[in-house]
């Protein structure tokens, strides 16, 4: 998977430059998923890094972070941003088709994939996010499929 995250990080950067936002990738431990489909999972992660970056402009108060990490024999993604974070009541709604915040100049989709995507790979997907603090997703692979990496 850390292969897979920095190619979408690659074909993010450029984007992220632009806005002056950066992206820092810091991978403590990589994942093979067997029977993954490679090309949803690229979708799934960049989904959600393109609306870090998004969300980090608004703000503009430091960098993204995504970070790759094994706890307890579970492989984790966290992608943090430094934008204006969300209510309790925005984040319940985050993965509804055509639920998108204000300052989105999207269609509210990318998010309502990106959990398809992750309940398609028994991925669960959790928000942190406070208002003004910013908003980290953390996907856990627990599926028994999965093999970590050293």
């Amino acid at each position: 998977l850390n292969e897979l995250m920095a190619e979408v990080i690659e074909e993010i950067d450029p984007i992220a430059n632009e806005k002056g936002i950066e992206i820092i990738a810091m991978y403590e431990s990589d994942h093979y998923l067997h029977e993954a489909n490679r090309s949803l999972l690229f979708t799934l992660f960049f989904n959600i890094l393109n609306n870090a970056v998004k969300f980090s402009e608004i703000e503009n108060k430091g960098p993204v972070e995504v970070r790759c990490q094994k706890s307890n024999n579970i492989f984790i993604v966290k992608i943090t941003d430094h934008g204006p974070g969300m209510t309790s009541e925005q984040a319940a709604e985050i993965f509804q088709r055509f639920r998108k915040r204000k300052s989105s100049n999207g269609h509210g989709l990318g998010l309502a994939i990106a959990r398809s995507i992750a309940d398609f790979h028994n991925i669960d997907i959790r928000i942190e996010t406070q208002p003004g603090r910013g908003t980290t997703f953390a996907l856990f692979f627990t599926n028994n499929e999965q093999q970590a990496l050293a």
